[in-house]
C-alpha cells in the first residue's frame, strides 16, 4: 500500500539554498565548542562533523549537540546516517 504525505514547508532536496540555510540555522552550534581543547564542529553542506582529541571529549560534544538540536527541534538530524 502506498501512502502520500503532503509537505508544506522546507527546501527541496538538492536546492542550492539548502546548505546555506543549514549552516545559518546551526551556526550557534559551532560556537558551543572551544578549539583551545582540540574540539571542533565542522558544518559542511548538510553534515555535521565533530573532531576531538579523545573519546571523552567526543561524548561531551555529542551531548552538547544533542541538547542544542533538541532545543532547535531538529532531533531527526541525530538519527540520520
Amino acid at each position: 500500500m502506498v501512502s502520500h504525505v503532503s509537505i508544506n514547508f522546507g527546501v527541496r532536496q538538492g536546492s542550492v539554498l539548502s546548505p546555506f540555510l543549514f549552516a545559518l540555522y546551526l551556526d550557534d552550534l559551532s560556537k558551543l565548542f572551544d578549539p583551545a581543547n582540540g574540539c571542533y564542529v565542522i558544518l559542511h553542506g548538510d553534515d555535521i562533523s565533530l573532531l576531538s582529541p579523545s573519546v571523552t571529549y567526543l561524548e561531551r560534544l555529542l551531548h552538547l549537540c544533542k541538547n542544542e538540536l533538541a532545543w532547535l527541534n531538529v532531533q531527526s538530524i541525530l538519527t540520520r546516517s
